[in-house]
């Protein structure tokens, strides 16, 4: 299981990203993750994985690292 990290559910899917998010019209960086309004187009922090299937109510058989 991951730990704590931005986490994201992409249709089911728990996207993860332990230390930062990089896209074209935004960015996050796990060291200023106290810094941003979440959701971040869909992007959410946790200290751990089970903490984001529980707020996404994903089960653990729906695991893709990204």
């Amino acid at each position: 299981m991951n730990g704590i990290g931005f986490y994201k559910n992409d249709n089911t899917v728990l996207l993860f990203a332990p230390n930062f998010v990089d896209a074209p019209t935004f960015e996050l960086n796990i060291e200023l993750k106290d810094t941003y309004d979440y959701p971040v187009n869909g992007w959410h922090v946790f200290d751990s994985e089970k903490l984001a299937r529980d707020f996404f109510n994903l089960p653990l058989e729906n695991i893709e690292d990204e």
